[in-house]
């Protein structure tokens, strides 16, 4: 009943939706709010997808998040936002049904992406309390913000949502920060005697080019005892009339390793990165690419694989780490490359559609994948080849 009436709700106002935009985030240091005290904004997205790695209909993709239902139409999100702002308090409660929601929210806040009330402490200072999205990561759900629909492996395994309290200070300034006391890795509430601890700063050069660092210092509780993780995310973003580039860089670790506790001692690693370059090559029409690497040594933010690896190996960072077979198996986390190429058409500036191809390599050990071409049917593989196309339409008034 209650998605009955969220749906009808957010339908009645909003229409298909979907953006471009994740560059944007340096253009919109530089614009001011001229919005009334309260107001609302709508979004949706609606995809087809298809997978190498499944012919039937409906099933869930291997990681998936965005157009995760293979051979189905499928809707992505659907989101209504209500906000309030004046000068000393500010408030904002977004509802959201959908795939994506789904796929990666907590069941019991499925239907709330964010919910937070918040007082001016300072000129452009403002203290919040309540749920939000992640500050972490050079893509950020939904896809209205990036280049590309489809998300990135680093960005799947980087926290999607928080909850808790944030200080930040919001200026037209060429430098903004904020400091973030949450609840945890990924949480909305907290699970952990330790509060987690994150800061963000971003700064912008004539309006072009913006540098971005994030943290979050959280105690992933393992056996009882403390386990210390740092993720360190870096970010680069350009833009021009014609080009439009985005570099991310996640350098993660871990005091002890999530699946042997025997390495107490030892510190896990995990590194991701992804390039995306955006051409606009005609007025309507941009062309855009995405390489993307993602190494997780043990599994300490993706999903665990038991594969062979050299035990002599151990204390190598290096992508070769996990070629050996020497008959010892031990929990392994995604070692993956691939490319992304996508077309998008702009028929108007709050409206997208877009067509993106996918193909992802994991290390030839880690046959994650279900193959279901031809006379390689029902065996597993490496490699996985993707089609996803979005539509969609937002409003914001």
């Amino acid at each position: 009943m209650l998605t009955k009436q969220l749906l009808t709700l957010i339908t009645i106002s909003v229409c298909v939706n979907l953006s471009f935009a994740q560059t944007q985030v340096a253009d919109s240091i530089k614009k001011t709010d001229t919005h009334p005290p309260f107001y609302f904004d709508g979004y949706a997205d609606v995809y087809y997808a298809t997978y190498s790695e499944s012919n039937k209909a409906g099933t869930i993709a291997t990681n998936g998040v965005v157009g995760p239902k293979n051979n189905s139409l499928g809707l992505n999100i659907l989101q209504l936002s209500g906000n309030y702002n004046n000068d000393d308090v500010r408030g904002k409660i977004t509802l959201q049904v959908g795939d994506i929601p789904t796929q990666i929210w907590p069941a019991e806040y499925r239907f709330v992406q964010e919910a937070y009330v918040g007082a001016r402490i300072g000129k452009k200072t403002w203290l919040d309390a309540g749920f939000f999205k992640t500050h972490i990561g050079a893509e950020i759900l939904p896809g209205r913000y990036n280049m590309l629909s489809t998300i990135a492996m680093v960005t799947y395994n980087e926290p999607f949502f928080q909850g808790g309290l944030r200080l930040v200070q919001e200026t037209n300034s060429k430098f903004n920060w904020g400091i973030h006391l949450l609840d945890g890795f990924n949480k909305f509430t907290k699970n952990t005697a330790i509060p987690a601890l994150g800061v963000n700063g971003t700064y912008s050069i004539n309006g072009k080019l913006q540098l971005t660092y994030t943290n979050l210092l959280s105690d992933e509780v393992l056996n009882n005892n403390f386990n210390l993780r740092f993720y360190n995310n870096f970010n680069v973003a350009y833009a021009n009339k014609k080009w439009q580039l985005l570099f991310g860089l996640d350098v993660v670790t871990q005091q002890t390793n999530a699946y042997d506790i025997s390495l107490k001692n030892y510190a896990d690693v995990v590194i991701g990165s992804l390039l995306t370059i955006k051409h606009q090559t005609f007025k309507k029409i941009a062309f855009i690419i995405r390489p993307e690497y993602f190494y997780d040594r043990h599994g300490m933010l993706s999903t665990p694989i038991n594969a062979q690896y050299n035990p002599a190996d151990i204390n190598h960072v290096a992508p070769y780490f996990l070629l050996t077979n020497t008959g010892t198996e031990k929990p392994d986390g995604y070692k993956t490359t691939g490319i992304t190429i996508g077309a998008e058409l702009k028929l108007h500036s709050e409206h997208y559609v877009r067509i993106e191809t996918r193909y992802l390599n994991n290390f030839t050990n880690q046959k994650t994948y279900d193959n279901s071409w031809g006379v390689f049917s029902g065996t597993k593989t490496n490699q996985r080849i993707e089609l996803v196309i979005t539509t969609g339409l937002w409003f914001d008034k």
